[in-house]
């Protein structure tokens, strides 16, 4: 496949759109196509369509040899009988399970965990900041991704870090504007790859196309994922992401379970009954708590997937 670059902001990289509506036929990224293709008629490149071909071939051919050790176990059973464990009476923008014991939440600009107990008490806040993504490690430290409220006069978001014990032991900001190709949006959700520690973040923006994010620990980007793209118009909307043990990536939109390897490439997707999915998290190798929202508050469920 030859080489492309964007006709909008000249990068190499995941160059799979064409318009038909311009002439001559410009080449563009899924970020350009929102920003100056967006009412335009557009159609995959034709290295996009030879990537997608291959790909396929790829696939089938790990599926046939039995190569492809990605497994789905009962899902549909568990999705059936889903256990509500805890109601919220508010928003949940994501939740984190650590083995100390507590599950982590974030609600506005508050950051709470629940005990075993189901117990609620607040951990940290970051008011009048408002807090989105947060991960905790085993050790009962916590990462969490805070954003700026609509008085702030630039945008910007931060990355703050606290111990077991509620005290802040880091934080680093940077502004979004300055950073274009780096995080131009907020880390809506935030976690953390067992096997190889990358910092794994659902990048989210309105006005351009949404992506997932692997980052090595340094900040530098490995991969990008953009979604499935079915269609050439389509918007991808990752809702939730968490890390199985096996290093795969789990991605939850409307209904629908997306599978990465660990280089953020898709190895499974599959069709799920759950809506309005606001977050999810591990909680034991196969196990994992989904919040959904649900009646201006959310209900927490339980839902087994084994990656092996």
């Amino acid at each position: 496949m030859q080489s492309v670059v964007c006709s909008g902001c000249l990068s190499g990289y995941d160059v799979r759109f064409k318009c038909t509506t311009c002439k001559p036929k410009s080449l563009f990224c899924p970020k350009c196509r929102n920003l100056r293709h967006y009412d335009h008629k557009i159609e995959f490149s034709e290295n996009e369509v030879a990537r997608r071909e291959a790909a396929d071939k790829t696939r089938n051919a790990e599926q046939n040899a039995n190569l492809n050790t990605l497994k789905i176990c009962d899902l549909s059973s568990a999705l059936a009988d889903k256990e509500i464990i805890k109601k919220m009476e508010k928003t949940i923008f994501e939740i984190s399970y650590s083995k100390a014991g507590f599950l982590y939440l974030t609600q506005n600009g508050e950051i709470g965990r629940i005990n075993l107990k189901g117990k609620y008490e607040k951990f940290a806040d970051e008011s009048p900041l408002g807090c989105c993504g947060i991960y905790a490690y085993d050790s009962g430290d916590i990462v969490v991704g805070v954003i700026e409220n609509e008085t702030d006069a630039e945008p910007f978001h931060k990355i703050v870090m606290y111990n077991k014990n509620g005290e802040l032991t880091n934080s680093f900001q940077y502004n979004i504007v300055d950073t274009p190709d780096f995080i131009d949006a907020l880390p809506q959700q935030i976690t953390v790859n067992p096997l190889n520690g990358d910092i794994i973040i659902i990048d989210w923006n309105c006005e351009v196309s949404n992506r997932v994010v692997g980052l090595s620990k340094t900040g530098n980007v490995h991969w990008m994922y953009h979604g499935p793209f079915d269609e050439p118009d389509e918007t991808f909307c990752p809702d939730a992401i968490a890390c199985a043990d096996s290093g795969h990536v789990l991605i939850l939109t409307d209904k629908t379970l997306l599978v990465l390897c660990q280089d953020g490439n898709l190895a499974y997707r599959k069709s799920i009954d759950l809506e309005n999915i606001e977050c999810i998290t591990n909680i034991v190798k196969g196990l994992y708590f989904v919040a959904c929202g649900h009646g201006g508050g959310c209900k927490i469920h339980k839902l087994s997937i084994t990656c092996v």
